[in-house]
């Protein structure tokens, strides 16, 4: 259940994003096979019907109308010479960059992951899809804070896929880079679904336009005249957001219960540390991306009262509550 508890602080908006380092690590280093394979000196060619089209991969003939062959010949020479070339770039990229390219530093457990692992991995990467996953196609950085403390704030990527024109659902990672957590999900919706939901729903959901407008909203590497041009339809929406992991207070897996998340709505609430820490870490100036949007214009019918938690704090709490009985047992349900 979530408990109501007065707030004065105002309720805010989203932000921000760049291209999509996290994701590759859920493709499980997935990469395309070359379209000929060598053996026994000469080219193996493959025909049409050896190609898989949701992958773009080449299966070779052993692989056709055929079970896999035991673990470790899962991988062709091609293969391992791509892991071997793939390991070899995630080092070169690991010096460049560390694990935790957030301004949220958490550590964690558990030990490096093996070769065989990594191994395992490109091949299932190699066979599998990943269509829901392939269906995002943008990056946004942006700022979440917790619907009950204004006062604890996130970095928020959101990498995020389009439902259709009106619904887009989005992953939230606490970074960037390919060692980024998962720490929760949003999902982002037009004025007009929005205004279809109960009453009781609406408390839940946050605006975007002062995030966008304030320029705190941004699409890391995406050139502005181009940016611009999607910000002005997220100005005129409304998202959802909950976390499960809480990485500003340092916790090194997610602990506790799911918590709604509410995002700024007008000046003097963000940070400045955290403002400081994603401005240079991306180059950008808000001010200046403030005065570039300034022609935008908001929602339609203004920002809902209900909408930003209604101006209220917002906290999901545990409640113990009777189990009805079942209809086919007559007992109350029992969990082991």
């Amino acid at each position: 259940m979530f408990s109501n508890q007065k707030n004065s602080d105002d309720r805010g908006q989203p932000a921000r994003h760049r291209p999509f380092p996290p994701l590759p690590q859920l493709h499980a280093q997935q990469s395309a096979v070359s379209a000929t394979q060598r053996g026994h000196g000469r080219s193996q060619h493959l025909r049409p019907h050896q190609m898989d089209p949701r992958r773009h991969v080449s299966l070779p003939e052993s692989h056709v109308c055929s079970c896999m062959s035991p673990a470790h010949s899962l991988l062709t020479t091609a293969q391992r010479a791509t892991v071997s070339s793939r390991k070899r770039k995630a080092g070169e990229e690991e010096e460049r960059a560390p694990m935790a390219e957030s301004c949220h530093d958490v550590e964690v457990p558990g030990k490096p992951t093996e070769v065989g692992t990594a191994l395992l991995e490109t091949a299932t990467g190699t066979i599998q899809g990943f269509a829901p996953v392939n269906q995002i196609h943008q990056h946004l950085c942006a700022f979440h804070f917790y619907a009950d403390d204004m006062s604890r704030q996130v970095e928020a990527h959101h990498f995020c896929a389009h439902l259709n024109e009106d619904v887009r659902q989005c992953l939230v990672f606490d970074g960037p880079g390919a060692g980024a957590r998962l720490i929760g999900v949003e999902y982002i919706v037009s004025e007009p679904v929005f205004l279809t939901l109960p009453d009781t729903e609406k408390p839940l959901w946050h605006t975007h336009e002062f995030e966008v407008k304030g320029g705190v909203l941004f699409m890391p590497g995406v050139p502005g005249v181009v940016e611009r041009r999607d910000l002005e339809k997220v100005c005129r929406t409304y998202g959802k957001t909950v976390h499960f992991w809480q990485v500003d207070r340092g916790d090194a897996l997610p602990l506790g219960l799911p918590q709604i998340m509410m995002a700024l709505t007008r000046e003097g609430q963000l940070r400045q540390d955290l403002a400081d820490c994603v401005e240079k870490k991306f180059g950008v100036s808000f001010q200046k991306e403030r005065e570039n949007r300034a022609y935008m214009s908001g929602l339609e019918h203004g920002i809902h009262p209900l909408a930003n938690a209604a101006g209220k704090g917002l906290k999901t709490e545990i409640r113990e509550v009777d189990i009805p009985a079942t209809t086919t047992a007559g007992a109350a349900r029992v969990f082991t």
